[in-house]
């Protein structure tokens, strides 16, 4: 099973490295300087095949080591099995169950002592784990977190949610907390901020990990952050803040959606309007129904109190959607 894992996708891995900054001949060229190589190891080892463009895994009486470019054992044999597809600088070992880091001279630069090693995305931090218990490590093997945390996620623009007992906070790319672990939950950043919660009260910080709105709001939608305006409710009345965390709407709205073409569709009491970036209604809640803006134009249904006389209700009914410009005037479908 190791050998199958080893041989599914590592060929592939180790040739796509490079495929971007070379040319298709010259990599054709290094396809078969380690097709060559392969075979010529093949003689010598159970098994080999390339591990990324600096190592091929060999293995022999079910022990593994690597091998360079030239076919140069750059560490002894004494692997129980390797871990393909870690990283083209370093390389995953495995003794006992036991886990560590070896680098391109074959040194080991971890001891080999941890129970789990996640390559993640947080600039250059592992992920690593003794016990029930998680750290990071840079890539010359140094931790940069001791290993207290219970859990660890992926990391988004360069930010990583941890928890220790129940709660949450952020760490750098360094490893660095720049929130105390405070928060009951902690989302991911997103454009250069995140929602906070405590006791079922949100807040958003940024990412020097201050919180630039008080955590007082009952739900924060950040989709509209884009438009630089995030979606706030409390006591389920919905407003939007900007990204100082100042309330650029009062918080009046029974319904807010997303912006679409600079404008977002507001509701009130059952009537619809649009507001735009700034919070300005430049279309007054008139409607009884609305829809998005698109290609610059909205369909709304206007409020009619009396019912045309002579018009069927098939005819009533497709009458009483209209198009509207951004002005809010009437227009024609195209």
């Amino acid at each position: 099973m190791k050998n199958l894992i080893l041989m599914v996708g590592l060929l592939a891995f180790g040739a796509s490295i490079h495929a971007q900054d070379v040319s298709d001949s010259e990599q054709s060229e290094q396809d078969k300087k380690w097709a060559n190589l392969i075979d010529s190891l093949k003689s010598k080892y159970d098994f080999a095949e390339p591990y990324n463009n600096n190592f091929a895994a060999v293995e022999l009486h079910d022990k593994w080591g690597f091998v360079d470019s030239t076919g140069k054992e750059v560490t002894p044999l004494k692997y129980d099995e390797v871990i393909p597809g870690f990283n083209d600088s370093l390389a995953e070992v495995e003794v006992n169950d036991k886990y560590g880091i070896i680098n391109l001279a074959g040194k080991e630069i971890t001891p080999l002592k941890y129970d789990e090693i996640i390559a993640g995305s947080n600039g250059n931090l592992i992920k690593v784990n003794v016990g029930d218990k998680w750290g990071f490590i840079d890539l010359i093997g140094k931790e940069v977190t001791p290993l207290k945390y219970d859990y660890v996620c992926d990391s988004k623009e360069g930010f990583t949610i941890v928890q220790v007992q129940d709660k949450w906070g952020f760490i750098d790319s360094t490893g660095k907390e720049i929130t105390p672990l405070k928060y009951d939950y902690a989302g991911n950043f997103k454009g250069g901020f995140a929602i906070v919660e405590v006791n079922n009260k949100y807040g958003i910080i940024n990412s020097a990990g201050k919180e630039i709105t008080p955590l007082k709001y009952d739900n924060i939608n950040i989709e509209n952050f884009k438009k630089g305006l995030f979606c706030v409710d409390l006591n389920d009345k919905w407003g939007f803040i900007d990204s100082t965390g100042k309330e650029i709407t009062p918080l009046k709205y029974d319904g807010i959606w997303l912006f679409n073409e600079g404008l977002a569709r507001v509701g009130l009491n059952g009537k619809y309007g649009y507001i735009d970036t700034t919070g300005k209604e430049i279309i007054p809640l008139q409607y009884d129904d609305a829809n998005d803006f698109d290609n610059g134009k909205a369909y709304v249904k206007p409020h009619r109190t009396v019912k045309p006389k002579h018009v069927s209700k098939q005819e009533s009914n497709n009458d009483e959607w209209i198009y509207i410009d951004r002005t809010g005037k009437k227009v024609e479908e195209d």
